[in-house]
């Protein structure tokens, strides 16, 4: 495996550097294939150190860039480490780095992201829960038109001794692009359906609709369904699902998995 790092220290300490200070962006150029996840309501303890590790395959997708520079998704492999911590029981935040190896074997790192995701209603024992997540990025161009990018994530969801229900009406931005002030719609929706205390079984879904005030025509937009199993037991969170994607934009067949664990819990 040859290393195409194509994103070296100094670059990557000038996007941490840059994500603190960034607030604002324009319209999104690229959906973000790093992470295939819809937010809840779970969150790190107060000092607690958590581990997600991403990880997704395009079995069946795009072969040709789709802009200069793009690395297309078709047998691209993506892990991507998320550390969490938790500050206030409402609060936690979060580093990405997402990587990638391409069909032929080559390494890419593909920048950094850090985010902060705040809920003030949870309901871990039931009920309805609410909440966002902003998460600022700085991406090599293989992933994303425009370098820096921002995402506004609500979240909000019910749950009871059975059922999950939860959505993300996510909107993406791209700094750099001055022509548009308008985010990129892009819906995510989990329904689970627990089968045992340590199992849930259900489906996710993922959209890329296009500008809020302008949605692109049907046919250019995104729409992936997701089959999922999450397993919670024995200090291990696992989330696995295979996706099918609807549209001729979007990647035809999909498998992804997270896989989550505490480094460090308080008072250890």
């Amino acid at each position: 495996m040859r290393l195409e790092a194509g994103f070296r220290t100094g670059g990557l300490v000038a996007c941490l550097a840059g994500s603190a200070v960034l607030a604002g962006g324009t319209r999104a150029a690229w959906a973000a294939g790093d992470e295939i996840q819809v937010y809840l309501d779970d969150m790190s303890l107060p000092g607690e150190i958590g581990l997600d590790v991403h990880l997704n395959y395009v079995l069946a997708g795009r072969t040709t860039p789709g802009w200069p520079g793009e690395l297309p998704p078709y047998h691209v492999f993506q892990a991507t480490p998320e550390f969490g911590f938790g500050v206030k029981r409402w609060l936690e935040l979060g580093l990405y780095l997402p990587v990638a190896v391409g069909p032929d074997g080559a390494f890419y790192a593909n920048g950094v992201k850090v985010r902060a995701k705040v809920v003030p209603q949870q309901a871990l024992q039931g009920g309805f829960f609410w909440g966002v997540n902003v998460e600022l990025g700085c991406v090599a161009r293989r992933v994303s038109e425009e370098r820096w990018t921002v995402e506004l994530r609500p979240i909000a969801g019910w749950r009871n001794a059975r059922w999950l229900v939860a959505a993300n009406p996510i909107l993406d931005f791209t700094a750099g692009a001055p022509s548009s002030t308008q985010g990129e719609l892009e819906p995510a929706v989990k329904v689970g359906f627990k089968a045992s205390r340590a199992l849930m079984v259900g489906f996710e879904y993922y959209g890329a609709l296009g500008p809020v005030s302008d949605l692109a025509p049907r046919s250019a937009q995104e729409h992936d369904t997701y089959a999922v199993v999450d397993y919670e037991g024995h200090g291990l969170d696992l989330n696995l699902g295979l996706g099918y994607g609807w549209t001729g934009v979007s990647d035809r067949w999909v498998a992804k998995a997270i896989v989550g664990f505490g480094l460090r819990r308080p008072g250890r």
